[in-house]
Formats: structure tokens, C-alpha cells, sequence
């Protein structure tokens, strides 16, 4: 610890040179001199935090003067600051002995009582200085050592003394509360409150604690008392908040909308109390109530347009009612507002890959790396986002970059999944396998890996018995997928297994029912020599969206075609 305190100051709080106590011979001029400086460089010495020569110095001024009450003072001090407990209090309680007036050795003492965990001594200590006059400043001080101790009653009569010379304060209420409340008085402890709404009528927000207060202890009647009568009389907005707050617990959730609204809609009273009503009035709201509450929270955060908190909530609480598109426009304001919060923008990342937004999500996700640039999770984003706009190269670099910050094996083989994706999309394999290969290293359930790596290899036409350990894999985590039952037979149909082919691919076929399964499937049927059966699927197939360019021609040709 160090101390900027001058030496003038230091002096003055002393209490000067003047012995008190104990006065004997007095000094001569020299002995004075010598004295006064050997405690002056000492303080230098502890301003420096050089404690053992600032004992050393104030040690040879006590020798000079040992009757001198502020060289006691200072060594109790020093020894303090060192731990040296012991020696410390002897010290203090000397330059007490010498000069027992000056509050600041008591205040040390104290001090040094309760670092040695003696209560009792520091009680005592602080009971002698407030027995002074003008002392009374430290009467809560002595109110916490005896709550400290457990004696409650004497903390409650040190305080009402605090209290009969201060007059009544917030401060002094709430003490009392602490104690009050622990003896399970709540009765006083509302009549303290309610004495102090008498005496300070103009402070709103002691009415407020004390109505919080009537809540807590479930006196409703008499806390919407209170706010009925604050709201009749247009004195604040508050208090349409507390009191929806009372009715949403009756229940009442219609009653407490009407009666919050006009304090919700009101731009005196800051986003931060209105939240939490928005909060439990949405958790409380049946799916009837939820349309108007959504449209009230959009009212609100138009309220507070420039606030991000609001923004923010407001796309919370669309995404929770399933509003994806106004959620994301909410996190967007939001980030305009205040750009360098992460989570927001994991939410806009998120939304924007769910609703397959892949210009904005490679645009936000770069954007949001600018801010994090530590973040595994925005570089799988972009990585994502460039990956399904077929810029393979800046997927690789940005996929390659968060791998790196990815702690987690689980995320890093999602990563290396990506990987496997964007290398195959610049076939480069070697590297796309060792991509694949190292995901499952790390997962060997990871669903993606499983699938486009079996895939893939199958489009190859290389290691299909791998292909088809890693699709029967799948099968066996998800028997029923059809994109994965369309996998494992699209592996057999590459392996010439055709007959197997057939059955996952028909099933993929029925529950996909899309071009490129229902085609899948009839490859199978015509290479089993059903071509009639064949030309069936793939004339559905051509049906749909998305169909290849070679289905006409397979269809026009009754023939299969790569």
C-alpha cells in the first residue's frame, strides 16, 4: 500500500509534537531537532514502502522521545503494515496511553484488533472513541463490529443513537432492515420504511423499496395500495411497472399489461426497469396473449431506438415467438447501436445460416471477426457462408484460421468437416481426406463427416469399402434419415451392389420424395434390368426442383446415364 500523504497533513492528524501523557524532561532544541527528523525521513522511507528503514528511523525518534505519542503511532503503523500484529497493538495502545484524545490511534487499533480476528478488543476500542464528543461518525462502525459478533441488540441501539444524532437516513434503514430481517421482525422493519417515506415525502424511491418490500413478504393488498395511489396521482410512470408486477402474480396478465403499458411507452423511465416486466410477462403469457405482447415489445425498443439493450431484447424476444426475420433485424440495430457484443452477433450468424442468407452471413461474419478475431464460432460461420457460395479458397482460409482457436474436439472436428467440404470442392482429396479423417479421429459420430465423406469418395470412385464402413455407420446412428438412407445406397450403387442399393434408396425415395434421391433410385431399378420401373422415378424425379440435366435424357433414352 502506498501513501501520498504529506507530512503537514500527517503532523496535523497526529496531533502535533506536544506530549500529553507522561510529560518528564523536556527535550532540549537539539534532541527536538534530531528527533523530528529521524520521523520525518521515516515517513519518506514508508512513503517509498521501505518499511524496515522507516521502522528503523522511527525507532531512533522514539528513543530520542519515547513519551512522544505519534512515534508510537507510527511504529504501530509500520508494524501493521508488516503483519507484526502483536507489536503493533502494544504500540497503539501506548500512543493511546500517551495521548488519549486523538481519534486516529484508536481507529488503528481497532484495526489491528480485527486483523488479528479480535472482535472484542476492536468493539472496545471503537465504544471509547464514540464515548467522545464529535466522534459520533464512527457510531455504524461500531454497528457492524457488533452485527460482526452477532450482538444485534447492542447494533440496533448504536444505530438508533446514529439515527437520534444524524436524523433518520436510507442508510440507517437498511442496517436496521439487515438486522430486522434476520430476527424475522418485518413488522418494524415496514414501520422503519414507512417512517422514512413520512419524513422525506419527495423521495420517490424510498415509497419504492418499501412497496418492493411489502411484495417480498406477499402484503399485495397493501403494496398495490401504495402504487395505486402513486399511479392515480401521475407522480411517476414506476409505478404502473410495480404494479403489473403485483397483478401478473394474482395472475391478472391482461390487467398487468394495461396497467404497465403507459409506464412501458414512456421515455422517462430507462429501458433497465422495463425489461424485467417484458421478461415475466412473456414467460406468464399464454400463446393467445403473445401477439399483442410482441407487438407492445416492438413498441417499446421503438421507444428506445437508440438503445442497444432494447434492440437487443426486442430480437430476443421475436426469436423466441418464432419472428425470425424481425429478430434479425432487431440484432442488427442492435450492432449499430454497439457493434462489440459477441453474442449478438452469433444470433445474426445464426439466423442468417438458418434462413440460408449466405451474402449477408459471409459479409457479417467477416465483420464480426474484425471485432472477436478470437472466436472459433465467426470464422465457421464465413467459412460456412463462402463454402455455399462455392468460394472454396476463402472458405479454406477462414475455416484453417478458426480451427485454430477451436478448444473443444467436438468444434474442431466440425471444422475439419468444413474442411473436407472445401477441399473437395478445389479437389484438392488428399487434403479433403485428411480433413475427414482427422474429424472423425476427433468425432466419430459427426452425422456431416459420415455422410458427404462417403459421398464423396463414392463420386471418386475411390476406397468405396471405406465408403461403405463410414455410411453404415451413419445408418446405425440414423436408421430412419433420408438423406443418410440415400448415402448408404448410393455406396452400394458405386460398390455394383445394385439389389442392396435398392431398398435404403427406396426409402430415402419415400421419405425424401425429392429429384435427386427419387433418381437415385431408379438408377438402381434400371440397373437391375426394371427399366419401366426405372423410367417411373426418374420422370418423377423430373417433376421436381432442383432435377439434374441429365434426367430428361435417361428419361427420352430409357437409359442410364453418369
Amino acid at each position: 500500500m502506498k501513501y501520498f500523504i504529506t507530512i503537514g497533513f500527517i503532523l496535523f492528524a497526529l496531533g502535533g509534537w506536544a506530549q500529553k501523557k507522561g510529560e518528564v524532561t523536556p527535550l532540549t532544541e537539539e534532541g527536538s531537532m534530531k528527533a523530528e527528523m529521524a520521523l520525518i525521513d521515516g515517513e519518506r522511507y514508508l512513503i517509498l514502502e521501505n518499511y524496515a528503514k522507516a521502522l528503523e528511523l522511527f525507532r531512533v525518534a522514539k528513543e530520542i522521545n519515547p513519551t512522544d505519542a505519534a512515534i508510537h503511532f507510527k511504529i504501530a503503523e509500520v508494524l501493521y503494515q508488516n503483519k507484526v500484529y502483536h507489536e503493533a497493538i502494544a504500540s497503539a495502545e501506548r500512543a493511546i496511553e500517551l495521548d488519549p484524545t486523538n481519534k486516529f490511534y484508536y481507529l488503528l487499533a481497532a484495526d489491528i484488533h480485527v486483523a488479528r480476528a479480535d472482535m472484542l478488543s476492536a468493539q472496545k476500542a471503537y465504544e471509547e472513541l464514540v464515548k467522545q464528543p464529535g466522534n459520533e461518525d464512527y457510531l455504524m462502525d461500531l454497528a457492524f463490529i457488533y452485527q460482526y459478533q452477532g450482538k444485534d441488540k447492542n447494533a440496533l441501539e448504536v444505530i438508533g443513537r446514529a439515527q437520534d444524532h444524524f436524523g433518520t437516513n436510507e442508510s440507517f434503514v437498511r442496517e436496521k432492515q439487515k438486522i430486522l430481517l434476520k430476527q424475522g421482525n418485518i413488522e418494524q422493519v415496514i414501520l422503519e420504511w414507512e417512517r422514512l417515506v413520512r419524513e422525506e415525502p419527495t423521495e420517490e424511491a424510498h415509497v419504492f423499496v418499501l412497496v418492493d418490500l411489502l411484495i417480498t413478504h406477499g402484503r399485495m393488498a397493501q403494496a398495490e395500495g401504495y402504487l395505486r395511489e402513486i399511479q392515480n396521482s401521475g407522480a411517476s410512470n414506476r409505478a404502473g411497472l410495480m404494479l403489473a408486477e403485483i397483478l401478473k402474480k394474482q395472475g391478472k396478465n391482461a390487467e398487468a399489461v394495461q396497467a404497465a403499458r403507459g409506464s412501458l411507452l414512456s421515455q422517462e423511465i430507462p429501458f433497465e426497469l422495463k425489461g424485467g416486466i417484458l421478461n415475466d410477462l412473456l414467460k406468464s403469457t399464454d400463446e393467445s396473449g403473445k401477439p399483442s405482447l410482441l407487438k407492445l415489445v416492438q413498441e417499446v425498443a421503438a421507444v428506445h431506438a437508440r438503445e442497444y439493450t432494447a434492440q437487443a431484447f426486442a430480437g430476443d424476444v421475436c426469436f423466441q415467438l418464432n419472428d425470425k426475420e424481425a429478430a434479425l433485424n432487431y440484432y442488427l440495430k442492435a450492432t449499430r447501436i454497439l457493434p462489440d457484443n459477441f453474442s449478438v452477433w452469433q444470433n445474426i450468424l445464426s439466423l442468417e445460416a438458418e434462413l440460408n442468407r449466405y451474402d449477408s452471413l459471409q459479409l457479417h461474419a467477416e465483420r464480426a471477426i474484425e471485432y472477436f478475431p478470437n472466436q472459433a464460432p465467426l470464422y465457421y460461420f464465413g467459412g460456412t457462408a463462402h463454402l455455399r457460395k462455392k468460394n472454396y479458397s476463402r472458405a479454406v482460409q477462414l475455416l484453417e484460421m478458426g480451427k485454430r482457436y477451436a478448444q473443444e474436439d467436438r468444434l474442431r472436428s466440425v471444422f475439419n468437416g468444413q474442411l473436407g467440404d472445401a477441399y473437395n470442392g478445389l479437389k484438392n482429396y488428399p487434403k479433403s481426406d485428411q480433413a475427414y479423417d482427422e474429424a472423425l479421429a476427433l468425432d466419430a459420430n459427426n452425422e456431416h463427416v459420415l455422410n458427404n465423406y462417403s459421398y464423396f469418395l463414392t463420386l471418386r470412385k475411390e476406397k468405396l469399402e471405406k465408403a461403405l464402413q463410414l455410411s453404415s455407420r451413419l445408418l446405425t446412428l440414423k436408421p430412419d434419415n433420408g438423406t443418410y438412407l440415400d448415402t448408404h445406397g448410393w455406396v452400394l450403387f458405386g460398390l455394383g451392389k445394385y439389389k442392396e442399393a435398392v431398398k435404403p434408396l427406396q426409402r430415402a425415395a419415400e421419405i425424401k420424395n425429392d429429384a435427386a434421391t427419387l433418381e437415385h433410385y431408379g438408377d438402381a431399378l434400371f440397373k437391375l434390368g426394371e427399366t419401366d420401373a426405372a423410367v417411373v422415378q426418374w420422370e418423377k424425379a423430373a417433376e421436381k426442383k432442383n432435377a439434374s440435366p441429365l434426367i430428361l435424357k435417361k428419361i427420352a433414352d430409357r437409359k442410364y446415364y453418369e
